[in-house]
């Protein structure tokens, strides 16, 4: 069966990836034809075997507006018409009895309601629709999609019966802005959302974030079934305390931690816990325990990266009545040691087939596919863009562990473990800040 998937107009090279992945979590074998698809239009013909099966697309995609039962398309609504009584058996796909209501759905314009209405009458001149008419509970929704070019007339057109819109919604229940433990960093929800559903979190995933900050990212993937938990080297952040991110608070409450927010989306049963510690020195042994590693390292902006260990050459053994509450003192962390590290981490903690989703930060201008860092043991599976300026952006890399890991006593990674064709991508990740804030030229 065919169908028509109608996308929000963002996040654009997310919208394949995230498809694909959600059909994997529930084995759904799809077709997607390309040929036809127009990454600068909201619309995608799929072709998947039941209604069934686009039901469960529908119950995880952000990124989707709707799917409907592809009927007909064309660039005109005779051409509709025309293709609508070639391809589609009308009587079989609806009943007498069945209550009925048009939707219209525009890109590029905003259509007036005598528009919409100018639309659905001229419609029927070439498709005749029987039952009646219930604006408030219908049977059927029939939907027709235009898009109108830059002079503002409709260059191509959909039409179908709607099978369900998708969990765009979640978007606003999660809100930054009613949420009620947040920090400078916390992912936006729609993001933290497509982060899960790549990573394929399904329920009982056992999920982690090592630099867990305020939980966003793990949120979203509890919200979708996953058991999920992180670590951060932040104490204050861990524990509530410091100066609170919200304007016009002085200092955190002391409920003002992760947990809070589990409990005020009512899944926190869903939550095991996050750890005060570097990630690079896990209070737990190596071994496979995770189903998905998720997250999104500091990269010196307005996070820098720390790692346990002092900036002088001398050490000190703590008095045993200060080590209780003893804070240990943290050192500048490069970005290619951080990247380096995560994979490390990734390696011993990742089950086989277990999905490694993170952001890597890029300076475009020098950007290329090859300075994306490889790992033995893990397989690149998606690259996904997000722009933020003409300049950088970051990119969502996903890796799937291909390889079982071994412990060898004594052995330690450094950054000659990843494969790479040269050391760019080392430069590129530690002079990321500079590159950030560097003027750009606008001649």
């Amino acid at each position: 069966m065919k169908f028509i998937c109608y996308y929000a107009q963002e996040f654009e090279d997310f919208r394949l990836t995230e498809l694909q992945s959600i059909c994997n979590i529930f084995n759904i074998p799809v077709i997607m034809y390309l040929d036809q698809y127009d990454i600068s239009r909201p619309y995608l013909i799929i072709s998947v075997d039941s209604v069934t099966m686009v039901q469960q697309i529908l119950s995880r995609s952000v990124l989707l507006k709707s799917i409907s039962e592809y009927w007909a398309e064309g660039v005109s609504l005779e051409d509709v018409g025309a293709n609508f009584k070639q391809f589609c058996d009308f009587k079989k796909n609806t009943s007498d009895k069945e209550s009925f209501k048009f939707q219209i759905e525009s890109t590029n314009k905003k259509l007036s309601m005598e528009e919409k209405v100018h639309y659905m009458e001229s419609l029927q001149r070439y498709v005749e629709f029987s039952g009646e008419v219930d604006l408030k509970s219908p049977t059927a929704v029939y939907l027709l999609m235009l898009h109108f070019n830059a002079e503002k007339i409709p260059s191509h057109i959909y039409f179908g019966k709607l099978v369900g819109v998708s969990q765009r919604n979640q978007i606003h229940v999660f809100n930054l802005k009613t949420r009620y433990f947040i920090g400078n960093t916390s992912m936006d929800p729609q993001l933290a959302f497509i982060m899960a559903n790549i990573a394929e979190v399904q329920n009982k995933s056992f999920c982690y974030d090592p630099f867990v900050g305020t939980g966003s990212i793990i949120l979203a993937c509890s919200h979708f079934g996953g058991i999920s938990g992180g670590s951060d080297i932040d104490f204050n952040v861990v524990f509530g305390r410091g100066k609170s991110s919200r304007a016009g608070s002085n200092l955190k409450a002391q409920d003002e931690i992760v947990r809070t927010n589990f409990e005020h989306y009512k899944i926190e049963r869903k939550y095991w816990d996050i750890l005060a510690c570097d990630a690079t020195h896990m209070p737990i042994r190596a071994n496979e325990l995770f189903d998905v590693i998720v997250t999104d390292p500091p990269y010196g902006i307005r996070e820098g990266g720390r790692k346990l260990g002092s900036k002088k050459d001398s050490t000190w053994e703590i008095p045993e009545n200060l080590r209780e509450e003893h804070i240990p003192a943290k050192k500048f962390h490069a970005l290619s040691s951080i990247i380096m590290d995560l994979f490390e981490f990734s390696f011993k903690y990742l089950v086989v087939g277990g999905r490694l989703v993170y952001w890597l930060p890029v300076f475009r201008p020098s950007y290329s596919g090859e300075i994306i860092p490889k790992y033995p043991g893990f397989k690149l599976t998606a690259n996904c863009e997000q722009v933020l300026t003409t300049n950088i952006s970051r990119r969502l890399i996903t890796m799937a562990k291909t390889t079982k890991f071994e412990f060898r006593e004594g052995e330690n990674g450094s950054l000659s473990s990843v494969n790479h064709q040269s050391m760019d991508w080392v430069k590129q990740q530690d002079n990321f800040r500079n590159n950030y804030f560097k003027k750009q030229d606008v001649s």
